[in-house]
């Protein structure tokens, strides 16, 4: 079972609103140290039960579909760890099916993540963003931390989501990046080129005085091409609630939020009229994950819920999908969960069509297809590959691991969900022996 809460805890993605929408591959969560437990908010970098609230994940590429041609086949950025002290991202060449070759990071808790065509590793313990090249090699590697974002701590800043955009200046073309560092309720702006901080973005006034943990619990970073805006939610959970013998989330005395970044700017906007501050409340709990419906303009929240009372309640409440209309600023529930499950990931395959992620109270895993309009999800997908990105409509790439007496062999598959079956791209994509795929990012 600690392997699976294990990667529960893991999350990794970046997202776009490009057609057809890439996403990245990881189960929801994030953190760099702490832990959750069977009904718990996953602490940074530690395990969320089949209970736990996520600690936050990178985002996911999500779009609304793709014509019949399809985008390029791009690379997958695939990452394997033993959860302790070692990751290896394998890059994949996904035109020829052959490893470009990997990195290996000193972090148990090291994620790939890819916005706007570039890919990149969240090293979340050690609070790194590294970008790598078109190799898979690193490009830079640029230091997230504390001191880097002005501040006095030593502790990690638990780096969870970011957002690259190009631009430019007067020397060409300049990329930047927005990264989300969830354990000081800052995102950093970041200047690629140069692999240096060079502001920061202050969330800390959207903590409530009766959230002890100190975080804000930003997540899901999604870009919106249209608007030039970086969409984020904040969860606002307290996980100093997830305590002996439950260890279960209780119900916040505040609502999530979803927030807004003009990229021309580095500013908040205003989502909500003459209401007091800036964001738009979101009437479910604990958002893990989100997708942008491109056709529909609406942004589509994975929320995890939490146990009320707070008192040592034990039955989940607010759990399930919520759809932000972008345009008129206002929010409808479209799925409400009937079980206790914990609802882990979300992608968006087509407008109107979508993927759900979601582990049991006993941590079986699960894959549903889900027409967005039905308030039910449709017959449980058989066979998906571990911590799978979208690559079009109707097809995932993800992990296949299986372990023998003599090791585990592992394959980077494709996975279709019509037929539910699975074609190998490449075997044993990482140099280094692991038993775990931490995480997918499918750049292009």
């Amino acid at each position: 079972m600690g392997a699976i809460a294990c990667a529960v805890a893991l999350a990794v993605a970046c997202g776009e609103d490009e057609p057809l929408g890439p996403g990245s591959g990881g189960a929801a969560g994030a953190g760099a140290t702490g832990g959750g437990g069977t009904g718990g908010a996953a602490g940074s970098g530690g395990s969320a039960g089949s209970g736990g609230g996520s600690g936050g994940s990178a985002g996911a590429d999500s779009g609304s579909g793709g014509t019949d041609a399809g985008p390029t086949p791009g690379r997958l950025l695939v990452a394997g760890t033993d959860f302790f002290s070692k990751t290896e991202v394998a890059s994949v060449d996904l035109a020829t099916n052959q490893v470009l070759g990997s990195v290996t990071f000193d972090d148990g808790d090291a994620v790939p993540a890819q916005s706007n065509g570039q890919g990149f590793v969240l090293e979340r313990t050690k609070s790194k963003l590294h970008h790598l090249d078109a190799a898979g090699q690193l490009a830079k590697s640029i230091d997230v931390g504390q001191s880097a974002v002005g501040l006095s701590g030593t502790g990690s800043t638990n780096p969870v989501g970011v957002i690259a955009t190009e631009s430019d200046s007067d020397g060409g073309k300049s990329w930047r990046a927005h990264v989300l560092l969830q354990l000081v309720n800052r995102v950093a702006v970041v200047d690629l080129s140069a692999g240096s901080v060079t502001k920061t973005i202050d969330l800390a006034a959207y903590q409530a005085g009766s959230d002890a943990d100190g975080s804000v619990d930003m997540t899901s970073p999604v870009k919106h091409a249209g608007t030039g805006r970086i969409y984020l939610l904040l969860g606002r959970i307290d996980r100093t609630t997830v305590t002996a013998p439950s260890y279960q989330l209780a119900c916040p005395s505040v609502k999530a939020l979803l927030l807004a970044i003009d990229v021309a700017s580095d500013t908040l906007v205003d989502l909500n009229g003459s209401a007091a501050g800036e964001g738009i409340e979101l009437s479910l709990v604990n958002p893990v994950d989100a997708a942008l419906d491109v056709a529909q303009d609406r942004l589509l929240v994975l929320n995890a819920g939490c146990f009320a009372p707070a008192d040592g309640g034990t039955i989940r409440v607010s759990h399930g999908v919520e759809a932000v209309d972008l345009g008129a600023g206002t929010t409808s529930t479209l799925y409400t969960a009937p079980n206790q499950d914990f609802l882990s990931r979300l992608l968006v395959r087509s407008s109107g069509q979508a993927l759900v992620n979601t582990f049991d109270p006993s941590f079986g895993e699960h894959w549903y297809p889900w027409a967005t309009a039905q308030a039910s999800f449709g017959a449980e997908l058989s066979g998906v590959p571990a911590a799978p990105s979208l690559e079009d409509e109707g097809h995932l790439l993800g992990v296949s691991i299986t372990t023998t007496d003599a090791g585990s062999n592992v394959e980077v598959v494709r996975y279709d969900l019509t037929a539910q079956t699975k074609v190998s791209v490449v075997a044993s994509p990482w140099t280094g022996s692991f038993a775990s795929a931490s995480g997918t990012a499918l750049v292009r």
